[in-house]
């Protein structure tokens, strides 16, 4: 379906486990262009629906997804993680020059506006990647942030770091490092963490032997606050030689941890055909079982996922490989109505990129 069209066809997938096995393919669900990763948080005290894209933009709903606002923060940055805690919304991203930042951002009033940015960490010397933005329950907040720390040939150590603010990310206190690098592959890349109903933290990220080829999903937990990190466990490498990128944490319920991916391990031979499939845990993240393919359309990279207070699942895309290429997709799902994935409304047209509102649709199929 090319960009362009008003209207965009309702996305079917495959029904959860469970449900039984029927499978229909989703359809195109492009929203318009994007540059680089996105992140969805939802409001559990109104429903707001905040899509951040690199830039960095906001699309902005304050009606469970069927029209949104668009403002530029006034900041430039990339890869974002966002969180709410009530009305307030943070976003971490990262900005690279002399020196490479992790910064946050801070809207008291559900991202209509923002405060200036405050500083999580700089380096001089290597390059910062991949901010990951956790909103505890006690008040405080948490980043981790990937740093580069040397390079000789193909041997390169990457190091996540972690760090905790108590006053709303004016002040910062760097904790033990999550993950100590090696100075060899595989690389390790795009962390994401969930805070468990028993204060466990869980932390997952890639473990990549060559960009865009074979990689496995890890897992380490904290039962102390992010002051240590246990040993890591295989979250998701279930084909040799697939290609798995971790696309979040979501607790459908507090016995419901769900894990997002995007995996080629159905056509090993090309990310492009990479499709966003998701495990269950019952039990706190020491096991994961139930894997089902959600959007069975191939070139789909998974950024993130949300709840809605009323139950429905808001879950942002890319289509990194297409052509034209990087297509934002928001899908939700009613887990009551078993199986449906679908587009949510609006339907962005042309003007994603440059932030032009007047180029998007404002139509709900």
């Amino acid at each position: 379906m090319a960009i362009g069209t008003a209207l965009c066809t309702v996305a079917w997938a495959l029904l959860l486990a469970g449900l039984g096995p029927c499978r229909a393919a989703a359809a195109s669900c492009d929203l318009g262009q994007v540059a680089g990763g996105v992140d969805i948080a939802v409001s559990s005290v109104n429903g707001d629906v905040i899509v951040v894209a690199q830039g960095l933009r906001v699309l902005r709903s304050t009606d469970g997804g069927s029209s949104y606002s668009d403002r530029w923060i006034g900041v430039e940055g990339s890869w974002p993680s966002v969180a709410f805690r009530g009305s307030n919304l943070f976003v971490a991203a990262g900005r690279w020059g002399e020196p490479d930042e992790i910064f946050l951002l801070h809207s008291i009033d559900g991202g209509i506006s923002f405060a200036e940015p405050r500083l999580v960490y700089a380096s001089a010397a290597n390059e910062l990647i991949d901010p990951e933005l956790l909103a505890l329950r006690d008040g405080a907040l948490m980043v981790f942030a990937t740093e580069i720390l040397g390079q000789s040939g193909d041997r390169v150590e990457f190091t996540i770091h972690v760090f905790r603010s108590d006053d709303d990310g004016w002040t910062w206190q760097r904790l033990a490092d999550a993950v100590a690098g090696s100075p060899a592959p595989p690389t390790i890349e795009d962390a994401k963490a969930v805070e468990l109903a028993n204060g466990d933290l869980l932390l997952a990220y890639e473990a990549e032997a060559v960009e865009l080829g074979g990689s496995r999903l890890e897992q380490i937990r904290s039962r102390d606050g992010g002051l240590s990190w246990g040993p890591p466990a295989v979250l998701w490498d279930d084909v040799p030689g697939s290609d798995n990128e971790p696309g979040g944490y979501l607790q459908r319920a507090p016995d419901e941890l769900w894990f997002l991916a995007s995996t080629d391990e159905d056509a090993v031979e090309g990310y492009s055909n990479a499709v966003v499939k998701r495990k269950i845990s019952t039990d706190g993240g020491a096991t994961w079982h139930g894997k089902a393919t959600l959007v069975g359309e191939p070139d789909q990279i998974v950024f993130g996922g949300a709840l809605t207070p009323a139950g429905m699942i808001m879950m942002v895309t890319v289509r990194q490989f297409s052509t034209p290429p990087r297509h934002l997709n928001v899908y939700h799902a009613d887990p009551r109505a078993p199986g449906l994935w679908a587009c949510a409304p609006p339907l962005f047209i042309d003007g994603f990129e440059d932030g032009s509102s007047g180029r998007w649709t404002a139509a709900v199929p």
